[in-house]
């Protein structure tokens, strides 16, 4: 489904929404877990919530092995900007992977792209070089 029928617009909405929804679901996992293992009958607590938070472990690193390859992309899609000549001499440039964000206009960075580039390197960090160290 393209993420215009979900009405999400723009480049920074779809880097959100790539980076945010799988630590959403991480962040949730424990406890879909302990409610869906709620029928099983365990000896008692302690074994319940190990279980759980075993499943939950599991889910989490499938999870983020099947959105790595994806949010890192859209993350360092987020460096690449092409800048063109106006007729008055001045430079603009836009993102490549979304004409509609200007990056830079006459050399200075715009609050949208400091944005973008923001929650890119934020990405990066979290998934890009973090998820590695985390396995």
């Amino acid at each position: 489904i393209p993420f215009t029928c979900l009405g999400i617009d723009g480049f920074f909405a779809q880097l959100q929404t790539y980076f945010l929804v799988p630590l959403c679901l991480i962040a949730l996992s424990p406890f879909l877990t302990l409610t869906l293992g709620a029928a099983v009958d365990y000896d008692n607590r302690r074994d319940r919530l190990l279980h759980a938070l075993s499943r939950a472990l599991t889910g989490s690193v499938t999870l983020l092995f099947l959105t790595y390859s994806a949010v890192s992309s859209i993350a360092f899609r987020a460096f690449a900007c092409e800048e063109f000549a106006r007729g008055d001499g001045a430079t603009i440039s836009y993102l490549r992977s979304d004409y509609s964000v200007v990056c830079r206009r006459d050399g200075d960075l715009t609050a949208e792209y400091t944005s973008i580039l923001t929650l890119a390197v934020f990405a990066i960090l979290v998934y890009a070089l973090g998820f590695p160290l985390l396995v």
